[in-house]
């Protein structure tokens, strides 16, 4: 504790406890109390502690090849996304690895700006988005914003669950909707039925597109894969840029 108190940036609240193991849901300290496992790593760790098939995994890859970058073609990333493409939504069928939650949302931003050739990104209150400066200004909270104001200029807020003024916030201007489909970092929002149908149409009749951050929703929290699949009609959507220019879906290849 002296140690890591000494040389680490003091970024986060500290606890007593110095744990040292976990399986499934349990955590283990120094002295072998056990606990149970409430946070996962802030969702990371969706398949549980020591899990045997994800270890091992790791450990036959880790023993024929650490990293491949992307430039150069590899037998694991084929069957990877060969996997990954078939539980993707219709209409989606591209996929953009990277490290974290944020870089996902970062990248969906920029890929946003660049497809549609606009700059603004409306947010919703109460969003959490990630902490590098794009995702950082697309998320709620002024205690993580305030002290590296200015951020990225272009991002507007709406009332996160109100139909009406998100369809007044999308005009023209818009790139795209960045918004989670139930909401973690502020309390577990759930928007009402109309809400993320009615985001796809405003969208789709602006122009504009429609991003699911899904960084502590997806992969099956909900009992759905994609926590957007518990509302209709999005199984099958594309919209006017996926139809016409490509398709594009963003994957946190870390958390999720």
């Amino acid at each position: 504790m002296n140690v890591e108190d000494n040389h680490l940036i003091p970024l986060y609240q500290k606890f007593p406890l110095e744990i040292v193991r976990g399986d499934g849901a349990l955590l283990y300290d120094s002295t072998g109390k056990e606990f149970i496992d409430l946070s996962g790593g802030y969702g990371v760790a969706i398949v549980g502690h020591s899990n045997r098939r994800v270890a091992s995994a790791i450990s036959e890859q880790a023993m024929k090849l650490v990293v491949c970058h992307s430039s150069l073609y590899n037998d694991s990333r084929e069957r990877y996304l060969g996997q990954l493409s078939k539980h993707l939504p219709p209409g989606l069928s591209r996929v953009y690895f990277c490290n974290s939650g944020a870089e996902a949302n970062e990248a969906a931003i920029k890929f946003a700006r660049k497809a549609t050739g606009r700059s603004n990104i409306v947010a919703f209150t109460g969003s959490y988005h990630g902490k590098t400066y794009g995702a950082l200004s697309a998320t709620w909270n002024q205690k993580y914003r305030k002290p590296f104001e200015p951020l990225v200029q272009g991002v507007r807020f709406s009332p996160f669950g109100n139909l009406d003024k998100a369809r007044e916030a999308i005009d023209d201007s818009v790139a795209a909707v960045l918004v989670e489909p139930i909401q973690g970092e502020s309390g577990i929002h759930v928007p009402p039925d109309e809400f993320l149908p009615g985001l796809k149409e405003a969208t789709k009749s602006k122009g504009a597109l429609l991003i699911f951050d899904e960084v502590q929703s997806g992969f099956g929290r909900t009992g759905k894969l994609w926590a957007c699949e518990n509302w209709g009609g999005f199984s099958g959507y594309t919209n006017r840029f996926e139809r016409n220019r490509g398709r594009l879906s963003v994957c946190n290849s870390c958390n999720d």
